[in-house]
């Protein structure tokens, strides 16, 4: 059951280690070849942000546990830039309830920890 989460970490890793080479020497700015700054994890890297998608099965301020496929728990950790989503309407967090299906997008924090940036609420479509 754990080896799918080590593997979701380890893409974070790889996807991430650009961006994580040039914050531990200290500058700010451009990381090289790209068009965007670190400031905004969306431009910074020209890469897609890692994507979860699973049930919610607990959510608070500070994390969200995320249920996958495979029947793997994640933690992600919320931030007061996290933002959440259903469709394309900005909700409040308390629009997302346990059970709930979402679609994370994910990046790793200062802390290395893994760090929600966009919650968006799967609906599923009408048969």
């Amino acid at each position: 059951m754990k080896c799918g989460f080590a593997v979701a970490i380890a893409g974070l890793l790889v996807l991430l280690a650009p961006a994580a080479a040039v914050c531990q020497t200290g500058r700010r700015g451009r990381v090289s070849g790209s068009t965007g700054n670190l400031d905004n994890p969306t431009s910074g890297i020209g890469q897609a942000l890692p994507n979860f998608t699973g049930i919610v099965r607990g959510l608070d301020s500070k994390g969200l546990m995320l249920e996958q496929s495979d029947q793997n728990t994640m933690h992600l950790f919320c931030t007061r830039k996290t933002q959440y989503f259903d469709g394309s309407k900005k909700i409040k967090i308390s629009g997302i309830k346990v059970g709930d299906r979402v679609s994370v997008e994910a990046r790793l924090g200062p802390d290395g920890k893994p760090e929600a940036v966009n919650v968006r609420l799967d609906r599923e479509k009408p048969a």
